[in-house]
């Protein structure tokens, strides 16, 4: 077959036709050495001539394995370090301790105080007066005036204390214990509530506190005896101290 091929194309015709049969059958252009310009143009009409048309797209393949992580990156550079105070220096650590009752820093209220370690010097906190906290003394004013036999007085003071305190009833010009005051200022010991009484008329004083007191440590009732067909009345002060803790 070969043979009858080549007696009728030559040497260079049968290798332009078994070039152009190649390239037909793989689907792609083959580049002969030794064809002629004229050679080529033959090999690549007889190719597109028997190559048939493009089949269609195969499916995709599977996907392949994940590959290997990537080096870890390279370290940031380090941050700058932070400002100090306004003065350039480092923090100072602040100490505190308790202020006693009794002495002059807090005028014997007591309190805590606070120091920048290292300066010597104390900043005082101090209790208020007349705190629940253990504070000072509490004052306030009474009076009354009825014509009916038993007149009551309510007092309520401004801050609750831990502990009901004693009664005790100061009359005018009277001096009593525990109550060192007098109506113009009044004064009670620790412990104690002190009803002072500038001016009492037709009126019994208070034997102590009354049955409707309920909560000695907010306040107090105190009742009066007003004489018969009489017009009772009285007024005057009071002052109460919580009893040292």
């Amino acid at each position: 077959m070969f043979a009858r091929i080549h007696n009728k194309l030559g040497t260079a015709g049968l290798v332009v036709a078994i070039v152009a049969l190649v390239a037909a059958l793989a689907g792609t252009a083959i580049a002969a050495s030794g064809l002629n310009r004229q050679q080529k143009k033959e090999v690549k009409k007889i190719a597109k001539k028997f190559a048939g048309k493009r089949g269609p797209v195969g499916a995709a393949g599977p996907v392949g394995p994940q590959g290997q992580a990537g080096a870890p990156g390279k370290d940031g550079t380090n941050g700058t370090n932070g400002t100090n105070g306004t003065d350039g220096t480092n923090g100072k650590s602040v100490t505190t301790g308790s202020e006693a009752t009794g002495t002059g820093n807090c005028e014997g209220r007591g309190g805590v105080w606070v120091e920048v370690e290292g300066s010597g010097t104390k900043r005082y906190v101090c209790n208020g007066a007349g705190g629940s906290a253990g504070g000072g003394t509490q004052t306030g004013v009474w009076s009354f005036e009825s014509d009916s036999p038993f007149h009551m007085v309510m007092i309520s003071y401004p801050e609750r204390l831990e502990a009901g305190p004693n009664f005790k009833w100061v009359g005018p010009g009277q001096t009593v214990a525990g109550c060192p005051g007098t109506p113009a200022d009044p004064q009670a010991d620790a412990g104690n509530f002190c009803m002072y009484a500038e001016e009492l008329v037709s009126a019994d004083p208070p034997s102590g506190w009354n049955s409707y007191t309920t909560d000695k440590t907010s306040g107090s009732v105190v009742e009066f005896a007003v004489a018969s067909g009489e017009l009772g009345y009285g007024y005057g002060s009071w002052a109460v101290t919580p009893a040292t803790p």
